[in-house]
């Protein structure tokens, strides 16, 4: 036998009822974990977040319900087509109540702390206009418009049932289902009200009972509160590394001992999003980038500023052995990066990885093909890019490519949390232009607008 009803109907005591009656098995929870499983109705998503029987039902599910005539089967399906169609010539009693009491019967009942609402919405509503006009807002008052309305026009084979004829003469109505589903009319049992007809006796002034209330509710607030606690906590982590810079800049170390000893604790903290995050897309980005430029596997290849190898693994896949060599500033990133090369079993490569604490490169006495320097002059001054650009000429064949990403902007500038630079495309070309290297600008589709730069022999 199946019960469908609007949250907050009764509809628990009303089934106990007839459980006690004529000893009908409760499968309930039996139902409730079949329906969990199903997708989700997109005509009910607020509701789902609080009762997981909002699904759109499937074959297997009806036929799970066609078999338990001789059980009880409660639960909250929406009326959505699709559920109407499938359920029209099956008998079912529909239990409705209306849409602004099932609302303050949701406040009356986290007030008690008998049932929680687990919509991060309603973390601070505590009077009846503030639920109400929450549930308008967040589209759960039209969603229990729409199941009171949908449930109540419905054609199929079904007795419908409201709450306040329920409330106002329970035997009637049990003896109706009796009826309807042909059950022997048994001694009538007490249907116990007490619980629904009952007031909340919550006082929104009385600081203790606001208190306990908040107390119930504490993970609904964090939720509700992550925007802005995420805002705080990147203010003082501003602060941190302006006042850091200052004290760099007082003692009189370079930009670039900043950079590594803030490098060193986002690592710490997250070792992918150390980088600037979105891992397997950027990654994927350089990769096909130089690829379509003419990267090939025999070609050899330098990777300035390879980090944790977010585009460094797709590199020494793909090229031959000994053709790849990446650097960093950081220890912290390349003891992840050989990390990485073990787990990804590419050590038959022979990638090679070291640590540079500038651009002068005397540690390599070869010439490359292609050179990238992906997010790396985005975090240096213009005296670091003019070293660069003082020594990747040695470093590159005649024909080879240095391809570099940098922010541009009409004017130089730094970011408010020091640690992006910004520069007009001239200022990087005159630079270029000064140490013998041709620049020009190529399109680069990166999700945070860096712009890429082509430099090569004049």
């Amino acid at each position: 036998m199946l019960f469908i009803s609007i949250p907050k109907s009764a509809s628990n005591l009303l089934v106990s009822t007839i459980i006690e009656k004529h000893g009908f098995y409760d499968k309930t929870r039996a139902i409730c974990s079949v329906l969990s499983s199903l997708s989700t109705s997109y005509e009910y998503e607020v509701l789902k977040r609080t009762h997981s029987e909002f699904v759109e039902l499937d074959e297997a599910a009806l036929k799970y319900i066609e078999s338990n005539d001789n059980a009880i089967l409660k639960c909250h399906i929406p009326p959505t087509e699709n559920n109407q169609k499938l359920l029209h010539k099956i008998k079912k009693v529909i239990l409705l109540r209306k849409p602004e009491d099932v609302v303050l019967t949701y406040k009356r009942d986290d007030e008690s702390g008998v049932f929680s609402i687990k919509d991060p919405a309603f973390a601070f509503c505590v009077t009846k206009r503030g639920w109400l006009k929450k549930a308008e807002k967040t589209g759960l008052l039209q969603e229990l418009r729409n199941f009171y309305k949908n449930w109540y026009n419905h054609t199929g084979d079904s007795l419908v049932i409201c709450y306040k004829e329920l409330m106002k003469d329970t035997p009637s109505i049990v003896r109706k289902i009796e009826s309807y589903f042909k059950l022997p009319n048994k001694e009538s049992i007490i249907f116990k009200q007490e619980h629904y007809l009952s007031k909340t006796f919550f006082n929104p002034w009385n600081i203790v009972s606001l208190c306990r209330l908040f107390w119930r509710r504490r993970y609904l607030i964090k939720r509700r509160l992550a925007p802005v606690l995420n805002i705080h906590n990147l203010f003082f982590q501003t602060m941190k590394l302006m006042l850091r810079r200052l004290i760099y800049v007082v003692l009189g170390k370079p930009y670039k001992d900043f950079y590594s000893s803030y490098m060193k604790e986002r690592i710490k903290q997250n070792e992918r999003g150390a980088v600037g995050g979105m891992w397997e897309e950027m990654g994927i980005l350089q990769f096909e980038f130089l690829k379509l430029h003419g990267l090939k596997p025999y070609h050899m290849f330098f990777d300035i500023g390879c980090g944790v190898l977010r585009g460094g693994r797709h590199f020494i896949s793909y090229l031959d052995k000994e053709k790849y060599i990446g650097c960093d500033i950081s220890p912290e990133a390349l003891r992840v990066a050989e990390r990485s090369i073990n787990e990804m079993n590419e050590r038959s490569k022979q990638p090679v990885l070291f640590q540079n604490n500038d651009l002068k490169f005397t540690e390599i006495n070869q010439k490359f093909d292609y050179i990238l320097a992906q997010s790396v002059f985005t975090h240096m001054p213009k005296s670091d890019i003019e070293e660069c650009f003082q020594h990747i000429g040695r470093l590159l064949k005649e024909d080879g490519k240095f391809f570099a990403t940098f922010f541009e902007d009409t004017r130089e500038r730094i970011s408010f949390r020091q640690t992006n630079f910004y520069y007009p495309y001239k200022t990087l070309l005159l630079l270029g232009k000064k140490h013998g290297l041709s620049i020009k600008k190529v399109s680069y589709n990166h999700p945070r607008r860096q712009r890429m730069l082509c430099i090569g022999h004049s």
